[in-house]
């Protein structure tokens, strides 16, 4: 993949970032690493640190998942990490996301993943020389090249939060279906549900940056929102900041917040 640099990416009038103080930009890096590490020989690192079973309960084996609304005031920010979700990317568009992540992984941020094995733009991510990532999956299978990933089903406040934002169907998926979106929580919310990444990077044909509202007489187009939609129903109710990538103003805003 041809190499580009950050400053190809910005138009000649970048725009101010308008959800992010320039302070904030300025606070000092954090070296927060609780993921796993990929080396670029090919193969991932083990994780640094314990994971335990978070609740010991076996979200499997329970039968009804009582939905709960995202608590943000239990949030307790440590670290910077984010998050990238690319639903149909070009192979330009997955250059720019490559280096925006490169940029963030030398500054210190984390990447927090929840992909399949053919998720072809996160295992570029996972490619990048001394990333520090966090993996949570739904099972072990769903990813096998990763080792001692965070598994959600010992996890109860994921599932909780996906049956609020998932809706009422939640509970007539079979369980393998359900932690599928529970790991999805997690990923952006962190392994306890309080520590959310700092943005979500993103890209999907029609440059959504929340979930499309329900009109009627109108339908969403699921063809070019795919899963980003419930991402970004997270990320809204999370406070979570969405750059959609294939906006020209979000590319801008994030690459000024980046430089």
């Amino acid at each position: 993949m041809e190499e580009m640099d950050l400053d190809s990416l910005l138009g000649e009038q970048p725009i101010v970032p308008p959800s992010y103080s320039k302070e904030e930009s300025e606070k000092p890096k954090s070296n927060y690493s609780s993921g796993n590490n990929y080396n670029n020989n090919g193969g991932y690192n083990k994780n640094k640190g314990n994971f335990k079973k978070g609740n010991g309960v076996n979200m499997y084996e329970v039968e009804f998942i009582k939905a709960k609304d995202i608590d943000t005031d239990a949030f307790n920010k440590e670290g910077r990490s984010f998050a990238v979700h690319a639903f149909k990317p070009t192979d330009e568009d997955k250059k720019k996301i490559l280096i925006i992540a490169k940029k963030l992984i030398k500054d210190g941020f984390t990447y927090r993943h929840d992909g399949p094995a053919d998720d072809e733009v996160s295992n570029l991510i996972l490619e990048i020389e001394d990333a520090t990532i966090e993996s949570y999956l739904p099972y072990k299978k769903f990813n096998e090249n990763i080792e001692k990933p965070i598994i959600v089903n010992y996890f109860e406040l994921p599932y909780q939060y996906a049956a609020t934002l998932y809706g009422q169907k939640y509970n007539d998926m079979k369980p393998g279906g359900r932690a599928v979106f529970a790991s999805k929580v997690q990923a952006l919310l962190g392994k306890e549900c309080t520590n959310p990444v700092d943005f979500l990077i993103c890209y999907n044909p029609t440059g959504d940056e929340m979930q499309p509202a329900y009109e009627k007489g109108k339908k969403i187009d699921y063809e070019n929102l795919g899963s980003l939609g419930f991402y970004l129903k997270i990320a809204e109710k999370a406070g979570i900041g969405v750059y959609n990538i294939k906006n020209e103003s979000s590319l801008k805003n994030l690459i000024e917040l980046l430089k």
